[in-house]
């Protein structure tokens, strides 16, 4: 387009003169039809410069050169002799469609035209006759969303097509652990204060149905996306409802791409669709229930961050982490009550029917479809992910397989000294990891099991990093971490902050933040193992206080906020 832009600048600079009048040369018989086209094209278009654009596009040949007999016969032969379970090749399917060419008395078209005859056939139906609808079903065209009308149903059935995203929710936490403990420094000032106990936004995952906008599964957590949240939000879709969907949409983050996010769908056959980066309406099925929850839910909470669009005028009064009331275990515990009870109840404008009715109607239309059924505990074992060098394989020593500068020991590595084995590490607890040892896994465990109890592999990353750190400034020789050098750090950031160097302080505070955040998730993984809430039981648990243990760590405003629905949902 570049080139014809310049090309139509180029004949302008030439007829321009004689536009204008200011030349009395005569013109070629070239220029005239320039003039004449910018006249039409100022005429009609109110831009003469339009008409100077050339027309290469349709130069060339355009009508058909086979006779409409010998098309129809070439399309009648494809469907006949090339779609077939015999899986002929093109040639094969061609001379067999000459030699009936020859027999009707017809000149037989070339072989290239019989071949592009092929590739425009529809390819869904072209595979599904060769090779079956399985093996076409990666063919069938895919609607990446929805309009309320004129698209076709994304999906035949529930859990035919899921999308999975994340999401930062607009609302300010505090930690539970401080609220609860009281752990703040007295001498500190009430803001400053706030400062230690706020913990930020936090991190949102949801799977939906594309078929009934039903949300599947939902997990909340301070840490930034990752394979943990995929993990877990298709761990809750596990034990809710037992099985996983066939195909799942999701956007191009690098941690849709990871290996051990692949592995996963592949282990279970699921297939996985990327939307195009930078067109988020392609994923509007899911995109359009963030816009919802915001309206329904984050917006109408104690400490939301709609103000810090404006943040020039934001005062301290108005400041979000200066109203923050919401604890991460308490506000995930209300969330799964939205999505699963006010949304999942609601009539949906682009079903006429609540979420929930769409699903339990294709579900009684698709059967209940056993097959699909996954356990939940080898679930829990596959969705480990495994270490990332070496092709997922640590050599047994004397001292155990090494997984993230620790080492783990089991009774049976003595028989398997020396040889390499498959290992998956617990993303949530690094005292413990799996080896695939004699045709099963079996737990592994640290020497350091005490001093290293309570932290994730997050933390023991972030760890590592202050380590580093204090050992260059230290100017010390820095070897590789180990597992005692962790344990010795841990024990010596617990320690008082008047014992501790200003580098110390500084490696304290990274780290004891990150464990602050996974003991806020622990308690949300808790209540995700504890209370699975399944789809067909009454969720009570949600609303009650004894239930969720929490009551200690909100105040009491938290527990009067009412979550209406829009009328229009």
């Amino acid at each position: 387009m570049k080139n014809y832009l310049k090309t139509a600048n180029k004949r302008f600079q030439e007829i321009e003169q004689f536009l204008s009048g200011i030349t009395s040369k005569s013109t070629t018989r070239t220029q005239r039809r320039w003039i004449k086209n910018y006249q039409t094209a100022q005429r009609i278009y109110g831009r003469g410069l339009l008409g100077l654009i050339p027309k290469h596009h349709n130069k060339g040949w355009r009508r058909k050169s086979l006779e409409q007999e010998v098309f129809e016969l070439m399309l009648s032969d494809i469907e006949e002799n090339y779609e077939n379970i015999k899986q002929p090749s093109i040639r094969h399917a061609y001379e067999s469609f000459k030699e009936k060419c020859i027999a009707n008395g017809f000149k037989a078209p070339s072989k290239e035209t019989y071949r592009l005859t092929v590739r425009k056939r529809p390819q869904h139906q072209l595979q599904s006759k060769r090779m079956g609808s399985r093996a076409a079903y990666k063919e069938e065209p895919f609607y990446w969303y929805m309009h309320l009308e004129g698209t076709p149903t994304h999906g035949d059935r529930p859990f035919e097509i899921c999308h999975i995203d994340h999401t930062e929710v607009d609302v300010e936490l505090l930690s539970s652990i401080m609220l609860k403990y009281g752990v703040c420094e007295s001498s500190l000032s009430e803001s400053e204060q706030l400062e230690q106990i706020n913990m930020g936004r936090a991190w949102a995952t949801l799977m939906i149905d594309a078929y009934s906008r039903r949300i599947l599964a939902v997990y909340m957590t301070f840490d930034p996306p990752s394979y943990r949240s995929n993990m877990m939000v298709l761990r809750i879709c596990v034990a809710r409802y037992g099985k996983l969907p066939q195909i799942i949409v999701v956007d191009c983050g690098t941690d849709f791409d990871s290996t051990d996010f692949e592995t996963l769908l592949a282990y279970f056959g699921i297939t996985k669709k990327q939307r195009p980066p930078a067109k988020p309406r392609y994923g509007s099925v899911i995109e359009s229930f963030f816009g919802v929850a915001d309206k329904e839910f984050w917006h109408n909470l104690m400490g939301n961050t709609q103000i810090m669009k404006n943040v020039r005028q934001v005062t301290s009064s108005v400041n979000p982490k200066n109203n923050a009331i919401w604890t991460l275990p308490k506000l995930y515990a209300y969330f799964c009550e939205y999505c699963y009870e006010v949304y999942d109840n609601c009539p949906h404008p682009g079903l006429r029917m609540s979420p929930r009715e769409a699903f339990n109607i294709g579900n009684a239309n698709a059967g209940n479809r056993e097959q699909t059924l996954v356990n939940s505990e080898e679930f829990k074992l596959v969705a480990l992910p495994s270490v990332t060098t070496l092709a997922g394989k640590r050599k047994v020593t004397q001292d155990g397989v090494k997984v993230n500068y620790i080492y783990y020991w089991h009774s049976s590595f003595s028989l398997i000294r020396g040889k390499k084995v498959d290992v998956k590490y617990d993303p949530f607890d690094i005292t413990v990891a799996y080896a695939y040892v004699q045709g099963e896994w079996v737990q592994c465990q640290s020497r350091y099991i005490w001093e290293l109890s309570g932290h994730s592999v997050r933390e023991l990353m972030i760890a590592a990093s202050e380590l580093r750190k204090l050992n260059k400034l230290q100017n010390y020789q820095f070897g590789d971490v180990t597992a005692k050098k962790l344990a010795g750090f841990f024990k010596r950031i617990e320690m008082e902050e008047s014992l501790l160097t200003p580098a110390w302080l500084q490696a304290k505070k990274a780290v004891q933040q990150q464990h602050l955040k996974d003991a806020e998730l622990k308690q949300v993984i808790a209540f995700v193992s504890e209370n699975p809430i399944h789809p067909e039981q009454q969720p009570t648990l949600l609303a009650t206080e004894t239930k969720v243990q929490l009551s200690e760590v909100v105040v009491s405003e938290v527990i009067n906020e009412t979550f209406e629905p829009l009328e229009e949902w």
